[in-house]
């Protein structure tokens, strides 16, 4: 369970987004969304997330590009990758994007995967 850390969620469908942060706050979080992109580097200016759940596929910016901006800004940025793909998907993760993510989670997202993914990233 968290302890109040600060979880930036984002991701294009906001269905996933009221999911998610519904699972966030129920694990003890507190949570924050946006729909794309250019506002989470926005909201990761001016909320400062202890860690950010990221879509890999979103139109006009990918997640990887996104994270690499953050990272960019901040290279203490804990950024977890989440897809509906495994990291060896349709265009896999490559060594570089490897570097920026701290964790990769794959949807349909597990809650007690979730869990043990933010409890590891946030403790690093």
């Amino acid at each position: 369970r968290g302890r109040g850390e600060k979880i930036l969620i984002v991701d294009d469908e906001v269905e996933m987004l009221e999911s998610f942060e519904k699972i966030i706050e129920l694990l003890g979080y507190r949570a924050s969304s946006v729909t794309n992109g250019k506002d989470a580097i926005v909201k990761y200016q001016s909320w400062r997330p202890d860690a950010v759940l990221l879509d890999r596929s979103m139109p006009e910016m990918d997640g990887i590009t996104c994270a690499e901006k953050i990272v960019a800004e901040d290279p203490t940025a804990r950024i977890v990758l989440v897809s509906g793909y495994d990291e060896t998907g349709p265009d896999g993760i490559d060594s570089a994007a490897r570097e920026v993510i701290k964790g990769y989670i794959t949807k349909p997202v597990d809650v007690s995967r979730l869990s043990r993914v933010l409890k590891r990233v946030l403790n690093e």
